[in-house]
């Protein structure tokens, strides 16, 4: 098994930003509301627009955002019916999703990982530390191996001592049709910087 921290390119994509002014402190309630259009998304725009237009984008530091229809380009499912890279991100979040859209009524969703595993190895794993003696930044992950499980390929982790920005893959799972890593490649995604993290 191989475990890896999934962030944003923010570097060579353009990027998206709230339009009132709202911040990153908004809060992006996820909810069935939102998605059914029960409740109006915030309005957000593209910055750094003369870089390429990513399919995983950037809102706020620790938002990932993506077009529903565009993820699902170039897949063809097989005879096992296997899963798309957008199934396994509504899977990863348990059907509940944020929402956005753009002034040009462009709707986006949000990558909402809620699966969790407490599977972060406390006594081998390395981090730095607060005046306060909270854990702030991991230098080094040590999983257990076997505590890893979820119904996506996609998790955070379960302790909450640790900041919940960290979004993680991993690969070497039996059902290989549920494995986020394999289909991003698979389809040539983009946006999205994968890092080897921990192997057993």
């Amino acid at each position: 098994m191989k475990i890896y921290t999934v962030e944003i390119n923010q570097k060579d994509y353009r990027k998206l930003e709230f339009v009132n002014n709202c911040g990153p402190t908004l809060d992006l309630a996820v909810s069935h509301e939102v998605i059914s259009g029960k409740s109006k998304p915030p309005v957000c725009r593209f910055i750094d627009v003369d870089k390429p237009k990513a399919d995983f984008m950037s809102l706020c530091p620790d938002q990932i955002v993506f077009d529903p229809i565009q993820l699902d380009a170039g897949f063809t499912p097989d005879e096992r019916g296997e899963n798309s890279i957008y199934t396994l991100a509504e899977m990863a979040s348990y059907g509940l999703a944020g929402c956005v859209t753009t002034p040009e009524k462009q709707r986006y969703h949000l990558l909402a990982v809620t699966e969790c595993c407490n599977a972060l190895n406390m006594k081998e794993s390395q981090w730095q530390t607060d005046e306060h003696g909270q854990p702030t930044f991991i230098d080094k992950f040590v999983f257990h191996g076997g505590r890893v499980d979820t119904v996506s390929g996609l998790f955070r982790l379960a302790d909450p001592d640790f900041d919940t920005k960290y979004i993680f893959a991993y690969t070497a799972r039996d059902d290989e049709e549920h494995n986020f890593i394999d289909r991003y490649f698979q389809y040539n995604k983009t946006g999205l910087v994968l890092t080897e993290v921990w192997s057993d």
